[in-house]
C-alpha cells in the first residue's frame, strides 16, 4: 500500500472500532498476507489486531479456512 502498511492499517480499523459507541457490534476480520515467514510477524500481526496472518504462497483453501474460523468466532481478534 502507498501510504500505510498492513499493520498501520489494522491498527487504525482496531481504534477507531473501540471508539463506536456499540462496542458490542462484531469486528472486522482482518487476514495479513505477507511473503516474509518470519516467525516474529504473525506475534507482531496479531498484536496489532490481525485475525490471522497467512504467508505466500497459499491456496483459496488455505484463505477460506481462515475466514471461516474467524467467521466462527464473531470477528474477534486473537489476543
Amino acid at each position: 500500500m502507498p501510504l500505510l502498511d498492513g499493520l498501520a492499517v489494522t491498527k487504525a480499523i482496531r481504534k477507531h472500532e473501540a471508539t463506536r459507541e456499540a462496542k458490542q457490534k462484531k469486528h472486522c476480520t482482518i487476514i495479513g498476507i505477507s511473503g516474509n515467514d518470519n516467525p516474529q510477524l504473525s506475534d507482531i500481526c496479531r498484536k496489532a489486531g490481525m485475525n490471522h496472518l497467512l504467508v505466500k504462497p497459499l491456496t483459496l483453501t488455505d484463505l477460506h479456512q481462515h475466514i471461516k474460523e474467524s467467521a466462527n468466532q464473531g470477528g474477534r481478534p486473537h489476543g
